[in-house]
């Protein structure tokens, strides 16, 4: 099994606060950007359509 990735979905999973780009602060902590954010039924079509 191999687990590749070009990039193009980069908007199905996201994580908008904690790392490099946007580093941890009192703002992004009180706004809950450090939980992951996913287009789950977009992401389920990808899966499937690369399983195939």
């Amino acid at each position: 099994m191999k687990l590749i990735g070009d990039g193009a979905n980069d908007d199905l999973i996201m994580l908008p606060a904690g790392l490099s780009k946007n580093p941890a602060s009192h703002e992004t902590v009180e706004k809950k950007m450090h939980y992951v954010k996913m287009k789950g039924n977009e992401v389920f079509k990808e899966a499937v359509k690369h399983m195939k």
